[in-house]
């Protein structure tokens, strides 16, 4: 799973699996499983030397820096927050389309090019998305109900509690670069 995971070229999903990594080494620690742990550390160094032995870490090296989709994102996410200073309690309700595109406002969808400019606020991550559409209110309201989930379960140490756990805390990070879609959402209330 890993190789299809560094040429996917998702640079969003290699923080996350680093997260994850974290995350895990954490809980594991918590419930005195170090072999875990050890294995945890020991398939970190083997993945790492065949990654810096392949031509995958040019790969790497190259996406990493070149973003392609930063200067999007980060108008998107600019107006994101200008719409949940506009509306901090209650939102828009829904996303809405920029005007332009974040080099000028000329550029825009036409016939010729029906993917120029005209980003919706909102599709670039679920707490952008949750900022614009429901104010800052409903972003906190949102990510409280998990961090109350984490809270209660957090001294749930067996196999099945640090996955859920783990669910819950990949589902914060990627908030900030992934919108949850319908299935995504439904794999974490599962997972609660």
């Amino acid at each position: 799973a890993s190789l299809p995971a560094v040429m996917s070229l998702s640079r969003g999903m290699w923080l996350g699996m680093g997260v994850l990594v974290v995350w895990l080494s954490f809980m594991l620690l918590r419930a005195h499983r170090l072999r875990a742990v050890a294995a945890i550390g020991a398939v970190l160094m083997v993945a790492g030397v065949a990654l810096v032995a392949s031509p995958a870490a040019d790969l790497l090296q190259e996406r990493a820096a070149n973003g392609h989709s930063d200067s999007i994102r980060t108008a998107l996410a600019t107006d994101a927050v200008k719409g949940a200073n506009a509306s901090p309690v209650i939102g828009w309700g829904v996303m809405r389309q920029i005007q332009g595109s974040p080099q000028s406002i000329a550029i825009g969808q036409s016939t010729d090019c029906d993917k120029c400019g005209n980003r919706r606020i909102g599709s670039t991550g679920q707490l952008w998305f949750l900022l614009f559409a429901y104010g800052y209110v409903g972003a906190f309201l949102y990510f409280a109900f998990f961090a109350a989930v984490l809270w209660h379960f957090r001294n749930d140490l067996s196999p099945l509690g640090i996955a859920m756990s783990s669910v819950i805390v990949l589902a914060a990070f990627y908030s900030i670069a992934y919108s949850r879609a319908l299935n995504a959402m439904a794999s974490t209330m599962v997972a609660i």
